[in-house]
């Protein structure tokens, strides 16, 4: 697999990743305004409204995981994988004596070729280390000298 079809595998994982997010994310928030709207007045009035509250907490709760991951999905959107870049920047991928990365966002590995890449994002540890560094260059990280032997 060329370079740019790489990138655009890895990125189109990640995508396919955020958007099983969404859908669970909704889906809580769906079956949380179920049970509030289903929650049936007892004779304690005290207590239907403490459980009504508690599951619009819980409403609320996703709600906020779902605008979250709707922001990350858009930064994904952005996210150039049609060029070959000579530094680590968004969109990039650095192949290092640590590890394959995929510079868009943190998420699980993936595997595409035989191969597994990391996807990391340029404010993770590693990520800070490593931006607008080219091929040949050595950075310490964590107490371990990390050789970056490809961009691309």
């Amino acid at each position: 697999m060329d370079r740019i079809e790489l990138k655009k595998t890895l990125l189109e994982t990640l995508c396919a990743e955020i958007d099983e997010r969404i859908l669970s994310e909704q889906k809580c928030i769906d079956a949380a305004k179920d049970a509030a709207s289903n929650e049936s007045k007892t004779s304690s009035g005290d207590m239907y409204e403490s459980d009504v509250a508690l599951m619009q907490l819980e409403q609320e709760k996703y709600v906020e995981q779902l605008d979250t991951t709707l922001e990350l999905r858009k930064k994904l959107n952005t996210i150039k994988v049609t060029e070959i870049y000579a530094t680590v920047q968004t969109g990039a991928i650095a192949l290092t004596s640590m590890g394959n990365y995929f510079i868009a966002l943190s998420g699980e590995d993936i595997e595409c070729d035989d191969d597994e890449y990391t996807p990391i994002s340029l404010l993770s540890p590693f990520g800070t280390e490593i931006k607008g560094k080219s091929k040949g260059d050595i950075i310490t990280f964590r107490n371990q000298n990390v050789t970056i032997s490809d961009v691309f």
